[in-house]
C-alpha cells in the first residue's frame, strides 16, 4: 500500500467513528513549498472517487499582511502569534463546517491596499466560501 492509499484509508476509517451529521476534518501541515497542496488535492480526489463530498481549505487565505506579522523584537515569536487569523478562520469557517457540514459566507483576505478591517489590518479582497 502506498502512502496516499494509507492516508486515505485512515481518513475513511475515521469516518466510521463519527456520526453522519458531523464532518471529518483533516489537516495537512508542513513547510512552505513542501507539497501540502499537492497531497491535499490527491487525497481529495481519492475521497471524491469514493463518493465523498470534499472541501479543501487553504490557510493562506487567512494570513495577515507583513506589517502585522513582521517585528524586529522576537521575530519568530511575533510571527507565530500574528501571522494567521486563526480565530477568524475557526469562528467563520472551520467550526460551522464541522458542526453543520456546510457553510457559506464572504470573508476578507489580506491584500496590500488602503482598506483596513476592525483590527487595523489592511484588507481589500473578498473571498467567498461555500461548502
Amino acid at each position: 500500500m502506498n502512502q496516499l492509499d494509507f492516508l486515505t484509508s485512515k481518513i475513511v476509517a475515521t469516518r466510521t467513528e463519527k456520526s453522519a451529521e458531523q464532518a471529518v476534518l483533516v489537516g495537512i501541515s508542513g513547510i512552505d513549498a513542501g507539497g501540502k497542496g499537492f497531497i491535499t488535492e490527491k487525497i481529495a480526489k481519492r475521497l471524491q472517487e469514493l463518493g465523498w463530498r470534499v472541501a479543501t481549505i487553504n490557510a493562506d487565505d487567512w494570513l495577515n499582511l507583513p506589517e502585522v506579522w513582521l517585528s524586529r523584537h522576537k521575530p519568530a515569536e511575533h510571527f507565530y502569534e500574528h501571522a494567521m487569523r486563526f480565530d477568524e478562520m475557526f469562528e467563520q469557517l472551520i467550526v460551522p463546517l464541522k458542526e453543520n457540514r456546510a457553510v457559506s459566507f464572504v470573508a476578507d483576505c489580506a491584500d496590500a491596499s488602503t482598506a483596513t478591517n476592525s483590527a487595523g489590518s489592511t484588507l481589500s479582497c473578498w473571498r467567498e466560501f461555500s461548502f
